[in-house]
């Protein structure tokens, strides 16, 4: 049953990368890799800015009006 998900990962893939094969990775792999893990982070970052000038509009407007 569980050969079935033997051929289910892409060995050219991220989770190839981080497989427990580690004589398949390749410098192509490790690219690939660290653009998705530099996306991650600036979608992270992007959504605490937005958080924050949020957080900051919210506290300036609660100043203001009272």
């Amino acid at each position: 049953m569980f050969n079935l998900y033997k051929d289910a990962i892409d060995p050219n893939g991220f989770m190839g990368l981080v497989s427990k094969n580690s004589n398949s990775t390749s410098a192509a792999q490790e690219t690939h890799s660290r653009k998705i893990a530099l996306g991650f982070a600036i979608a992270s970052l992007a959504i605490v800015a937005v958080m924050s000038k949020g957080v900051e509009i919210l506290s300036y407007s609660t100043t203001t009006v009272v």
